[in-house]
């Protein structure tokens, strides 16, 4: 039996276990941490590489790729037990979980395993993205943002379209950067027509954002349709269907799309009894303790905590959850609680970045300055060229606590 049990290796993990090593409670030894995937990507430099920042995709294999990927194991202290296995099923009242063939039994489990891009569940897309001789891409897995950065170098003009699903997803803004990147390539180029179709009924979710955002589409052109569900995609004659609110069917011609594909929990947790009927854990949203399980946590895109899916909420949330976590194995009270912090950098173009970052109810929350709804070069910047350093080399070391950067948060 673990002591500790991680189910999942990505940010919230990578985050997680670190901070609660240094704690020296428990010792590297006495975890285990579970994921199935050889590497770990830095996901937010899919938008980059898509958008063509760091080069052609042929540039970014030969010499940048390793801005983005590391070997997952090589990310957690070397004494820890790395099980390349996923987790396929959850037994809570036995203290344990199932990679294939293998029952895990733990003390405690922390439960990171993520939201994963659905994109079998829209008919024809799949084979579109995987015809590398097709106009279809997506930022959502490298190869496809490899695949998207070439069709937009490549684009002669026409009619460009831009889909993005209902909540939940990963980074809600991701569908909007890619086509701002795209505006801004093909400006004085071939005539563009550029289109967003969403699946709700906002461009974004923290309404000082979206007015903004709203703002600047229509300053660079780009038609914002709401309330459309995609449907299917058909490859052959090069049209996206979608129903919309009143349940009409509506069809669409592009000449170049993007797709964020519909987005679900791991199969493992989908009518777990640690997971609600969406599959997300159930989790206080202040404490990241699970509702009915006294030795379960959960953070990231895996709970259902109210607020979007990004990386940035991972990292705020974690602090947190470490001080409940090691407040409880100490038989003690943590002051520790999140208030929804959550961060989008939106890359508008032109070398610059909104940077959204608000909490619950979509507050603003804002840790550089009042005025962030106004895109920043500076911001730009520091994104680009700085935070996929941070995420590899401090956040595995246990020193990077979300917005308040290298500063451990005290609780009080």
């Amino acid at each position: 039996m673990y002591k500790l049990v991680v189910a999942g290796g990505g940010c919230a993990s990578m985050s997680a276990v670190p901070q609660i090593l240094r704690s020296g409670l428990i010792k590297p030894h006495e975890i285990a941490v579970i994921d199935p995937s050889y590497y770990h990507d830095y996901q937010p430099g899919y938008t980059m590489i898509g958008g063509g920042l760091f080069g052609t995709s042929e540039e970014v294999l030969k010499s940048k790729l390793s801005n983005f990927r590391r070997e997952m194991k090589r990310l957690f202290h070397p004494d820890i037990n790395f099980i390349s296995k996923a987790v396929t099923e959850y037994l809570p009242d036995e203290n344990a979980v199932k990679a294939g063939d293998e029952k895990i039994t733990y003390e405690n489990l922390i439960v990171a395993t993520g939201i994963n891009p659905d994109f079998k569940s829209v008919p024809g897309l799949e084979d579109a993205l995987m015809d590398k001789d097709h106009p279809a891409g997506s930022i959502y897995k490298l190869e496809y943002a490899l695949k998207i950065n070439t069709l937009i170098r490549n684009f002669q003009g026409g009619k460009a379209v831009f889909v993005q699903p209902r909540q939940p997803f990963k980074c809600g803004g991701a569908p909007q950067k890619i086509m701002y990147l795209t505006e801004q390539t093909m400006r004085n180029k071939q005539k563009t027509d550029l289109s967003l179709y969403i699946g709700g009924n906002v461009i974004f979710s923290a309404p000082k954002y979206a007015k903004a955002l709203e703002s600047l589409s229509a300053e660079k052109g780009c038609k914002v349709f709401y309330d459309h569900f995609i449907e299917k995609v058909d490859k052959d004659n090069k049209k996206v269907i979608f129903k919309n609110k009143d349940g009409e069917r509506v069809e669409t011609e592009y000449d170049l799309l993007h797709v964020c594909p519909p987005h679900k929990a791991p199969d493992a947790l989908i009518g777990s009894k640690i997971a609600n009927e969406s599959g997300f854990v159930k989790v206080n949203p202040s404490t990241m303790k699970h509702v009915d399980y006294e030795n379960i946590w959960s953070l990231g895109d895996s709970s259902n905590i109210p607020t979007s899916k990004t990386a940035a909420a991972a990292l705020a949330q974690t602090p947190v959850m470490v001080d409940q976590f090691l407040s409880s194995l100490q038989k003690k009270q943590s002051n520790a609680f999140y208030n929804g912090y959550t961060a989008c950098p939106l890359f508008v173009g032109d070398n610059k970045i909104m940077l959204a970052e608000f909490k619950f109810g979509g507050e603003p929350s804002e840790t550089f300055f009042k005025s962030q709804d106004t895109p920043s070069t500076s911001i730009y910047h520091l994104f680009k060229n700085s935070f996929h350093h941070i995420y590899f080399n401090l956040i595995p070391r246990g020193i990077w606590y979300g917005p308040n950067t290298i500063f451990k948060p005290r609780f009080k």
